[in-house]
């Protein structure tokens, strides 16, 4: 096993030698930086955490972590069963500090937190020969949607480039969102094989300053589970209790706040979001198909089909019920009618709009009109 780290940042070492120094002493460690005034440094970093053992390698200040994985690293790693990889990262303003800061202690702790939990990592190499990487999870926060949305940026084109430039046999869609980023991971190193055996140059990759998405250093950021793939290996990820814990209880807090207002769209509960296009695709077509198109179903459930559909700019006719009492004449500006106050024929279209436990008996009260023009959009 061993950690291969760079480090970029100076005034920032000592918070990630605090990291280092957890690293039990029989693992291998590498430390790059990318100036050379700052190797003497950290070689001396090194020494008074009691680290001498570290090996400090220069590399060309150009293409930042990745040249320093896939160039001034890429024999050495090759020669170890395990292998980690971690870098430095900093804030580029105030309004960057905290989601930054947040992100570090995710990559860094969800590594190497501690020396049991190093070993951990091991023995899950060990125990399922069929994982290559283990990455960490997705950075989240208060205004980052990088847990949420599909991550691939402007990267998707030059990620399936890279894929076929390494040969890569792999399947690769876009609106799967990658499984690594933050090019921080434990790998088995043969899962890595295709992506360390290719002869990267540091020419290969761009200069300072690097925007911030669309270039070859975000398709490699990417790229690592379809390397893993193609090699014959899984991709998961790893993380601490402390770290599930607070991702569990955020992501419950966002999916409520997010289902709160998505409500008001008529999108009540999970699945109808999956499959909100599908659904989206199916209302329309069948509008098209009929003349008049009902609601069956006034209550709860009519009306968040009746909300759904707004967001479609589809409007039905109006609302049927089984039975229609004399305080409800109509819903949001629609009509309600009784199921007998309604003429069904060939060119009308009933949407049933009631729970999952009415379903069956609102379409036996159609079929007894003889009535098989219907569908519904809702779930419990």
């Amino acid at each position: 096993m061993a950690v291969f780290v760079h480090l970029y940042y100076w005034d920032t070492v000592d918070h990630y030698f605090e990291y280092i120094r957890k690293i039990p002493n029989v693992i291998d460690i590498y430390i790059s930086v990318s100036v050379e005034s700052m190797r003497k440094s950290v070689e001396e970093k090194a020494i008074s955490y009691g680290l001498d053992y570290c090996k400090v390698i220069g590399k060309e200040n150009r293409g930042r972590d990745i040249s320093a994985l896939l160039v001034a690293y890429r024999e050495i790693m090759q020669k170890y069963e395990y292998a980690c990889f971690l870098h430095d990262k900093k804030a580029k303003g105030n309004g960057d500090f905290l989601f930054k800061k947040n992100w570090i202690v995710s990559m860094w702790e969800n590594m190497v937190c501690t020396e049991d939990y190093i070993y951990n990592v091991r023995d899950i190499f060990d125990g399922y020969p069929e994982l290559g990487i283990l990455a960490v999870p997705e950075p989240f926060d208060e205004k980052v949607n990088t847990a949420f949305d599909n991550s691939w940026g402007k990267n998707f084109a030059l990620t399936v480039k890279l894929a076929k430039q390494l040969n890569l046999n792999c399947r690769m869609d876009e609106q799967i969102p990658p499984l690594t980023l933050g090019t921080i991971f434990w790998c088995r190193t043969s899962a890595l094989k295709k992506l360390l055996d290719y002869p990267w140059k540091y020419e290969d990759f761009p200069e300072e300053p690097v925007p911030n998405d669309g270039t070859i250093n975000h398709a490699v950021e990417r790229i690592f589970a379809y390397v893993a793939q193609d090699a014959g290996y899984k991709t998961g990820t790893v993380r601490t209790v402390p770290c599930a814990e607070r991702q569990i209880l955020f992501m419950q807090d966002a999916l409520r706040i997010s289902f709160f207002h998505m409500e008001k769209l008529g999108i009540g509960n999970f699945n109808t979001a999956v499959h909100y296009e599908k659904r989206k695709e199916e209302c329309r077509a069948f509008f098209q198909k009929f003349d008049d198109v009902y609601l069956y179903g006034a209550g709860v459930y009519g009306r968040k089909s009746l909300q759904l559909l707004d967001t479609m700019g589809l409007r039905p006719k109006g609302f049927i019920v089984s039975h229609k009492g004399t305080d409800c004449p109509e819903v949001n500006g629609f009509q309600v009618w009784d199921l007998e106050e309604v003429e069904l024929n060939e060119r009308t279209g009933v949407i049933i709009a009631v729970s999952i436990t009415h379903i069956d008996a609102v379409i036996e009260a159609l079929r007894k009109k003889v009535f098989q023009n219907y569908m519904w959009i809702m779930d419990d």
